[in-house]
């Protein structure tokens, strides 16, 4: 009986391990191009769309610094504004709808919404 007992329960475990519900994908949820870049530094056009957040742009951002210790990415929604190297206009500064840092040396890592936060 106690052998029943533990395999039900062994054979339960293994079941709802492969079954289970799977979890959230990292994958970003928003069309994206990396238009330019120089060094740590990167120019992401974005699509716009009403479900477009921060986590949306960290998703992303997370996506294009991995395996950086050090990354800016910087996002647009207006194509025609992305650079592609440095330094930018002032057209491109004030155009610029979100920025994400992220150092690892620190523990620094933040989107900031420029509508919001300012950038």
């Amino acid at each position: 009986m106690k052998l029943k007992v533990i395999l039900a329960v062994i054979l339960g475990g293994l079941l709802f391990g492969c079954y289970g519900p799977e979890p959230p994908s990292q994958e970003p949820i928003a069309k994206y191009e990396r238009v330019g870049g120089q060094g740590i530094f990167h120019f992401i056009f974005v699509e716009d769309s009403p479900t477009i957040d921060r986590s949306t742009y960290r998703r992303i951002a997370k996506t294009i610094c991995r395996g950086e210790r050090i990354c800016i990415v910087m996002f647009w929604k207006d194509r025609t504004k992305v650079p592609y190297s440095l330094p930018m206009t002032d057209a491109q500064v004030n155009a610029k709808v979100a920025h994400y840092n992220l150092n690892k040396n620190t523990g620094l890592d933040r989107v900031l919404i420029c509508a919001v936060d300012g950038c």
